[in-house]
């Protein structure tokens, strides 16, 4: 019965302490530079920046025959569908980043804090690359600090070489407290027969 226990609060808590199982990032064939952003809110300026490349990358011509093509789905109300193709879900993470299409998928806001009021930056500002981007101030949201390229939570704010101590005592101060939960449940269990 506490091996079913254990078993049960691993599946539970182990996903909610690495939340990296769980990423929306693979591979991109399709742009093996896409942005990744699925270990915390990024700020919209952020998300923006990340994705301006994309269209670069693909050009104009295939960017704006591809806007039609999603402003058509939008509207007959099959995006959701549309974006299952990756250069489609590409197209629409450049346009949703650039605030030319409203956010229409349910995941769209989870690592990305969307401000329905952003402007694009004048043109003129300089595109970051990749490596720039890892190196430059990020504006995250309040509650949040950067380290590294990364926003995390304030209150963890530590080291990159350090996270995983933070990560294993969490698991274990978490099956203590389910085994002492258990055995004193087993316990008030057989006092009431």
């Amino acid at each position: 019965m506490i091996l079913l226990g254990w078993i049960f609060a691993g599946m539970i808590i182990l996903p909610l302490i690495f939340p990296q199982g769980f990423s929306q990032c693979t591979y991109n064939d399709d742009w093996p530079d896409a942005p990744c952003f699925d270990m915390g809110p990024v700020s919209h300026l952020k998300f923006n920046k990340a994705w301006a490349p994309y269209y670069d990358h693909k050009g104009a011509e295939w960017m704006e025959a591809k806007r039609v093509e999603m402003n058509q789905s939008s509207e007959k109300g099959i995006l959701e569908e549309w974006v299952k193709k990756l250069e489609n879900y590409n197209v629409y993470r450049y346009y949703l980043s650039r605030n030319e299409i409203q956010s229409q998928l349910p995941y769209d806001g989870m690592f990305v804090t969307l401000d329905p009021n952003f402007v694009n930056p004048e043109p003129t500002e300089p595109v970051l690359t990749r490596e720039q981007l890892a190196d430059a101030i990020i504006d995250c949201i309040e509650g949040y600090k950067q380290v590294g390229p990364e926003c995390v939570p304030d209150v963890l704010t530590i080291s990159y070489g350090h996270q995983w101590i933070l990560k294993i005592v969490l698991i274990l101060l978490v099956l203590i407290a389910i085994s002492v939960g258990i055995i004193v449940g087993v316990k008030v269990w057989r006092k009431r027969k």
